[in-house]
């Protein structure tokens, strides 16, 4: 098994036992019929738990964010989409905007190579380097 696969059933154990606690809250809210914010909270949170979401990165200038941000450099992950100018690539479970020097198909392996905002700039896998 490789670390792509390992990681994706990491991921899905994980948002198991999420879905599992959220039930769990969700029913003792129901049960105990205290807290109706809790119970909707927690049924919302189930609708949506498989979602995308975005992330916002903001703070104080030279605060860390670029650290976080190019701390992606040298990740590997999955091409969503036909990647060139334009395209969307999957990294550790994350979707992110990402552009390539050259055409990379759907589901081909990528490696990021550079962080330009919030935009990455991959390259296939298998390239020289990667």
């Amino acid at each position: 098994m490789d670390e792509q696969q390992l990681l994706q059933e990491r991921y899905a154990n994980l948002l198991e036992e999420e879905r599992r606690v959220l039930r769990e809250i969700h029913e003792i809210a129901v049960y105990l019929d205290r807290n109706a914010e809790i119970t909707k909270q927690t049924w919302g949170i189930l609708e949506h738990l498989d979602e995308l979401f975005l992330l916002v990165v903001v703070g104080e200038v030279k605060s860390g964010k670029s650290c976080f941000i190019n701390a992606l450099v040298g990740e590997f992950g999955e091409a969503m989409t036909r990647v060139g100018r334009d395209g969307q690539v999957r990294i550790h479970g994350e979707i992110w905007e990402a552009t390539s020097s050259e055409i990379i198909g759907e589901g081909s392996d990528v490696e990021v190579v550079a962080v330009r905002g919030l935009k990455l700039e991959v390259r296939a896998k298998n390239q020289e380097g990667a």
